[in-house]
């Protein structure tokens, strides 16, 4: 039975222990405003050598699904390409621009061009894999009508193995994240375990 503890202690250890810093950011409706809040850390092992964009302002264009928020920035955004996921958030084509903002810049954009474009994940300038990010960006006088936006749960990935991670755009109720599944994998043998435990007793009542 220890034999077994330790073996689905030590799946279950790497299993979270080979899920990335996922990183999540939150668009909701706060009062008369957008509020956008974000977080992560993120994994830009083997993606694309990225361009050097211009220090845009946070904004947000919902037909692109492109957001980048924080405070201002005279540094250029990095884009890393090799990002997969949904292509928009809403119909409307409009920049947006926000009101104000705070934290480092960073976010997304899942346009796809014809011919096949890429999407992006935007970090700032001379990030280096793995830092932490955080920032948040304010639309004031804004609604999800106004901005065009669709509620809903919008997730980017990239990378592969060890270095596989993502971007969460929770647009509205925030909804659980689940755990990956090699996650349930070892938590499934502590399960397995326990129940192990539970007939052993039995039998020797």
């Amino acid at each position: 039975m220890k034999t077994i503890m330790g073996i689905a202690a030590a799946a279950l250890l790497a299993a979270l222990g080979s899920v990335a810093s996922a990183g999540i950011i939150s668009i909701q409706e706060v009062g008369s405003d957008v509020v956008v809040t974000g977080s992560g850390s993120f994994d830009t092992t083997g993606l694309m050598t990225p361009s050097i964009d211009f220090p845009a302002p946070a904004h947000l264009i919902p037909d692109a699904a492109v957001v980048v928020l924080g405070g201002p920035s005279a540094l250029g955004l990095e884009a890393y390409a090799d990002v997969t996921g949904p292509a928009a958030w809403g119909p409307a084509s409009e920049l947006f621009f926000a009101s104000s903002g705070t934290g480092l810049r960073f976010g997304v954009q899942g346009f796809r061009a014809p011919g096949g474009g890429r999407a992006f994940l935007f970090v700032p300038q001379d990030y280096v894999s793995g830092d932490f990010l955080s920032g948040t960006s304010t639309y004031s006088g804004q609604s999800f009508a106004t901005l065009s936006l669709t509620e809903g749960t919008y997730v980017y990935t990239w990378g592969t193995g060890a270095n596989a991670d993502s971007l969460t755009v929770q647009i509205g109720d925030v909804q659980v994240v689940p755990l990956p599944p090699a996650a349930f994998m070892g938590l499934g043998l502590l399960g397995l375990i326990g129940l192990g435990r539970k007939l052993k007793r039995r039998r020797s009542a």
